[in-house]
């Protein structure tokens, strides 16, 4: 049994194919040129270099070609901002460009009985679960098959409740569906603004406004070993429990697409180098992650998963960097 956690840009167009008809749909589908099986046939035939450029750039979801019966997905803010659905796989992939003639034509069978929503920052859940929900590419894995099958249990006996709606939470939600759309036009600003140093500098002065967030260090240098940005996230529990984490970010200034993967191997020398960090972060102003880079980034945390326990990295880009500096950096833009 495998887990893998997508992210789409269809949010409900992809929760309603789930919960109507028990097809679990993924993007990089674009083009009636799509058809993943197609292209694999044309690779082994004809090689890589016949192929279209469409052909080519639909290929980085061939992962879906792996999935199989019984394995799990879980939907990335689906059907709302901060919400995961997850589904059992029940059939191998499928291309249904015919019924949906637009992007999210790879497919899959669910079984529609195994649906489950629910909040990944619930109380409930596992710290080291949760933050494999958060975003970290289009699709990955998630290797804590115990914790999963225990959060699935947890949902059935109805131990994960989730918060109740506000309506300062609904609020939030409107505003999100309006900004949304303008996200990756103020990231690409951001960028244009803050290169290098200045987008480290950035960054530092909105954890500033994070309560949690102790001892902000900024570092330079290869005594470092690629932490461009150090601190601490201290937080106590419904039980009164203290806990203090440590932290470390890697800054990349990018326009559009990332795929090179410096960013990770300084993350892994970070590790290395330093047992006592908990999490690492790469904060980039690239709108988007190149099929590499994903790879890399999922064996990065899978070696971290095996030799030390509890400890990922994670990213930040496109959206939903620019999402968190107007969230913790809004005093910055009321001068």
């Amino acid at each position: 049994m495998s887990i893998y956690a997508l992210r789409v840009d269809i949010a409900k167009e992809v929760y309603n194919s789930l919960k109507d008809e028990g097809v679990a749909r993924f993007t990089w589908s674009y083009s009636k040129e799509g058809n993943l099986k197609e292209i694999e046939s044309k690779i082994k035939k004809f090689g890589w270099e016949n192929l279209t450029e469409i052909e080519k750039d639909c290929w980085k979801a061939n992962f879906m070609l792996s999935i199989k019966e019984k394995d799990y997905i879980v939907y990335i803010n689906v059907p709302e901002y901060g919400e995961c659905t997850v589904a059992k796989v029940t059939g191998e992939y499928f291309w249904n460009w015919e019924k949906y003639k637009s992007d999210g034509s790879h497919c899959l069978l669910i079984d529609k009985e195994s649906i489950r929503t629910f909040n990944r920052n619930d109380k409930n859940i596992p710290s080291d679960l949760t933050r494999r929900f958060g975003l970290q590419g289009k699709y990955w894995r998630i290797y804590l098959e115990d914790k999963f099958y225990n959060l699935l249990q947890d949902i059935d006996d109805k131990k994960i409740t989730g918060e109740l709606a506000s309506s300062e939470s609904r609020l939030l939600n409107c505003i999100n569906e309006k900004i949304n759309p303008y996200l990756e036009s103020i990231c690409e600003e951001l960028q244009h603004y803050h290169v290098g140093k200045y987008l480290e500098e950035l960054i530092v002065k909105v954890l500033g406004e994070i309560p949690e967030i102790k001892n902000i260090s900024r570092k330079s240098g290869i005594s470092d070993k690629g932490g461009d940005i150090l601190f601490d996230y201290e937080n106590t529990d419904v039980f009164g429990n203290y806990s203090q984490k440590k932290c470390a970010i890697q800054v990349k200034s990018y326009e559009g697409i990332i795929n090179y993967d410096q960013a990770i191997k300084d993350m892994k020398n970070i590790f290395e180098y330093d047992d006592s960090l908990d999490l690492g972060i790469i904060m980039t102003t690239a709108t988007s992650i190149g099929e590499e880079f994903n790879e890399k980034l999922e064996e990065l945390n899978k070696e971290l998963l095996e030799k030390k326990k509890e400890k990922s990295v994670t990213i930040l880009y496109g959206k939903d960097f620019a999402r968190w500096v107007l969230k913790y950096g809004e005093k910055f833009f009321n001068r």
